[in-house]
């Protein structure tokens, strides 16, 4: 049994994790960071960012996938089974699903034969 919040539990969690990526600071001069010494660090920003679907129960997994996506810039939803995934599918359009294979409710697997159905 997990503690509350760290995935395999019965209630669907879906969240839509967007942050907006580090603006360039107004003081200092041209390509440095806001002390107006130090070199500003490039920005990590894809030309087209991906929607990206995260289906992963374990809790600690899933928040090292999406810290390094947001870095990068992509779009994020998570989910914690294959059976919110199917749903989530549904109606949203994803550029990729990263789905784990060993869930609860619905494994990976299952869940990707049901989105591939469609």
């Amino acid at each position: 049994h997990r503690p509350a919040g760290q995935g395999g539990g019965g209630g669907a969690v879906v969240r839509n994790a967007v942050k907006p990526v580090r603006e360039e600071s107004s003081g200092g001069g041209e390509g440095l960071d806001g002390d107006g010494k130090t070199p500003a660090t490039p920005r990590m920003v894809p030309k087209c960012p991906a929607r990206i679907l995260i289906v992963e129960d374990h809790w600690a997994n899933r928040k090292l996938i999406e810290a390094m996506l947001l870095q990068k810039g992509h779009i994020l939803d998570c989910v914690e089974n294959g059976k919110e995934a199917v749903t989530m599918t549904s109606s949203v359009e994803y550029d990729l699903v990263l789905m784990d294979c060993n869930m609860p409710i619905m494994d990976g697997w299952q869940a990707t034969e049901k989105i591939r159905q469609r």
